[in-house]
């Protein structure tokens, strides 16, 4: 294990040390055992390992540590193909630069969750903690010789927190993130909340599916994802995506060994027969909405998806003390309909090509903004004005 910046970072008479090594088997034991006991699905160490089994091994880790507490852990991932979702042609646009960046940050997630939860990126600690992780991350991309790199899926607080520490970086608006946050509520105070209208259409959804008269039921997908895995498929599929059925078995498979115990399926059946399935993961006070299964051919057009993707799992949620639902990217009207918070996820690009190919980035982001906009509701006090337009 190699350790970089030795003296640390000053912080109020102790020292942030940033450290390095090739494997997660690197970070000690106590690395895990002191984070945020409510740090993030994507920032644990289950899902670290579940990337490196499906997507492939980081190339490095980077992580921080005050006194001995971890603050926050960075892998850092070898370029990947445009089509992947993390190249810059998937993050930018596909004119935005040429040539292979490295993915510093979350893989195969949709929310790059670099510090421990409870430390705020834009406090003075957590400044100075991934201002280290940032050096480390471009420290290991000029070993490697790559001299592109991104940060993908901030938040906003991150993407400006991480431009503080890397001043030529671009932020790139990329995607929207839609999450609900129960708040103690129960599920009738939920659907009372929605309003009028929208509350109609949730309710009449509900009886829509209990006429059907699917029997359901919340699995485990330990016991599950070999019948889950064709119907994940089915859906990848109907979307463009070259998924199989046995390439979503084994990666079910995969997130069922990883999560065990934390592993959840709303299920609906008929004649014993899964019909209809949606895949979550309760992590702390958190459901983490992964991927949703269909037997398009036996449906009964009984609003399948609204039920089990979100009135199924925001019921177990309100019933089981979960305060956060994490819905993941794409549908966003879909999403905010059923009321979720849209908020902006921004990729930081860093890099002589980054820099070439994005030169208008602010009027790219102007753009992208508007498109997201039509798309949805956005609520732009989440969106930062500094990074659109001639600002």
């Amino acid at each position: 294990m190699a350790r970089l910046n030795q003296a640390g970072v000053a912080m109020q008479g102790a020292a942030l040390d940033t450290h390095t090594g090739a494997s997660l088997d690197d970070l000690p034991v106590s690395s895990w055992l002191s984070f945020d006991p409510e740090a993030g699905f994507y920032q644990s160490r289950p899902w670290l390992e579940f990337v490196e089994r499906t997507a492939g091994r980081a190339v490095a880790y980077a992580w921080v540590t005050d006194q001995g507490r971890t603050l926050g852990v960075l892998p850092v991932y070898e370029p990947t193909r445009p089509g992947s979702g993390y190249a810059l042609a998937d993050l930018g646009g596909a004119d935005s630069a040429s040539g292979p960046v490295a993915v510093c940050g979350n893989r195969r997630g949709y929310r790059n969750e670099i510090l421990a939860s409870s430390l705020p990126a834009a406090s003075e600690t957590g400044r100075a903690a991934l201002a280290g992780l940032a050096e480390a991350a471009q420290a290991i991309c000029d070993q490697k010789g790559w001299s592109n790199l991104v940060f993908p899926y901030l938040s906003h607080e991150y993407a400006t927190t991480l431009r503080q520490a890397l001043p030529h970086a671009i932020p790139l608006l990329s995607k929207l993130d839609a999450n609900i946050d129960i708040a103690g509520r129960s599920f009738d105070e939920y659907v009372r909340g929605l309003g009028g209208k929208k509350a109609d259409v949730v309710s009449n959804e509900i009886r829509r599916f209990e006429r059907a008269d699917y029997a359901t039921a919340v699995e485990r997908l330990t016991d599950c994802w070999g019948e889950v895995g064709p119907l994940v498929a089915n859906v990848q599929q109907r979307y463009g995506h070259d998924d199989t059925a046995e390439s979503c078995r084994q990666d079910l498979r995969v997130m069922s060994e990883q999560f065990a115990g934390h592993d959840l399926v709303f299920t609906a059946r008929r004649g014993g027969k899964l019909i209809a399935a949606a895949v979550f993961f309760h992590w702390n006070d958190t459901l983490a909405g992964r991927v949703v299964g269909f037997d398009y051919a036996n449906l009964a057009g009984a609003m399948e998806y609204f039920n089990l993707y979100f009135y199924q799992p925001i019921s177990y949620a309100c019933e089981h003390g979960v305060t956060r639902i994490l819905f993941g990217l794409g549908s966003e009207r879909t999403k905010q309909l059923r009321g979720a918070q849209l908020s902006g996820l921004w990729t930081l690009a860093v890099g002589p090509a980054v820099t070439a190919g994005l030169v208008d980035w602010r009027a790219r982001n102007a753009v992208m903004l508007e498109r997201l906009t039509k798309s949805a509701q956005v609520n732009e006090a989440r969106l930062s004005d500094v990074w659109f337009g001639d600002d």
